[in-house]
Parts: structure tokens; sequence; C-alpha cells
């Protein structure tokens, strides 16, 4: 009688369902050309809004060391640098751990910032409109004598300076604030992806088989 024998065989089968983000490089949340993407946009902003803010604080307390200001103002733009310097390092917080409504209020704060902007440029463009106005009402109190100088062209390049420096930074500050709130968007739903695909996204499930087989051969006697 011979005996033959099946070594068992096992056999893993994976089972995987999910994967990552489907968004996670969708063109709406790129930027620059395609080039980066909402999240590295919005934390080099983060990045410089920090900077920005500890430079501004510095500034603001060197010159009311320095100078006769307010103390009303003074407390009112600490106050805001303030709130910018946390807001910004709430929304570098956000981003890193998938939070969203950490990055709110940068949101909120951009769109004030957006508003002030805006009505610093209408402010500017009556200005120039009211030049003459201004130089009549006001020329005691300039620096340079009237009487010798055009001192309505002074004070309508003063104003033009300013609403070029107030289009430049509406400029750059919307674009910022557009990228801030795509980048919100999107850890918003990344976010909620995560959230509602927890567990399920690595999965693996060994299933073993085979058992011994005997095959059974008999030689008869003639």
């Amino acid at each position: 009688m011979n005996y033959g024998q099946q070594s068992p065989q096992m056999t893993t089968i994976i089972i995987q369902s999910g994967g990552g983000f489907p968004e996670e490089n969708a063109s709406r949340y790129r930027c620059c050309c395609n080039c980066m993407h909402v999240t590295t946009a919005a934390t080099v902003i983060g990045v410089l809004q920090i900077i920005g803010c500890i430079i501004t604080l510095i500034s603001d307390i060197v010159n009311f060391s320095k100078y006769d200001v307010d103390t009303a103002t003074f407390a009112i733009a600490i106050v805001f640098v303030i709130l910018q310097l946390i807001f910004a390092a709430l929304m570098l917080y956000g981003i890193s751990s998938m939070r969203h409504y950490l990055i709110l209020p940068n949101v909120v704060f951009g769109v004030i910032g957006l508003i002030g902007l805006a009505v610093g440029c209408i402010l500017a463009i009556v200005g120039i409109a009211k030049s003459s106005d201004i130089v009549s009402k006001y020329h005691n109190k300039f620096s340079i004598d009237c009487s010798t100088y055009d001192c309505q062209e002074a004070v309508n390049l003063f104003f033009g300076i300013l609403l070029g420096a107030f289009i430049v930074a509406l400029i750059f500050d919307a674009w910022f604030f557009a990228e801030i709130l795509r980048c919100y968007q999107f850890v918003k739903a990344k976010s909620f992806w995560m959230k509602h695909n927890a567990g399920h996204q690595h999965q693996q499930q060994q299933v073993g088989y085979g058992v011994p087989v005997f095959n059974v051969t008999s030689n008869a006697k003639n």
C-alpha cells in the first residue's frame, strides 16, 4: 500500500478598504500654479503672520516708550496684534492636527482685515477728492508753509501713497485669505472623512485551508 500526502497550505487574503483621502491632491486644494498644497501655503502664511506680529509688537512697545502715544490707541493696537498672533498659532496647530475649527478664528480675522483695508482705500480716495477742503481747514497745523509750497499737492501725494499702500496690502491680504479659507475647507473635509473612515482603512484577514489528503493505492494479488 502506497501513501501519498499533500502538505497543508496557508493562504493570506488581504482585504483593504478606504485608502487615502480621495481629494488629497485635488486641483481646488492646490495653489501657485499647482505647485503647492493649500495646507503648505496656509502654514507659510501663518509663520509670516507670527513673525509680523512679533515685529509689530516690539515696534509698538518701543514707540510707546519713546514718543507721546495715546494710551488707549496703544492698548487697542497691542490687543489687535496679540489676537492675530494667537489666531495664527491656532491655525498652525489646527493644520497639523486636522482640526478645522482652530483655523476658523483666523478666517474671521481675515474678513475683518479685508474690511479694514477696504475702508482705508475709501478714506484715502475721499482724502484726495477733498484735499482742497483739508488744506483750507488744517493749513495752520501743517509743518510746511502753504504760502511757499503747494500744500494741496502735498496732501494729494500723501493720500496717493497711502492709497497705493492700502491697495497692495489689500491684494496680498485677499490672496492670504483665499488660501486660508481653502485650507479650512480642506481640513474640514479631510477630518470629516477621517472620522467616518476610522478603523476601515487597513484590514487583514488570514484564511487557512488545506486539510491533508491521503491517496491510497492497493496492489491486488493474481
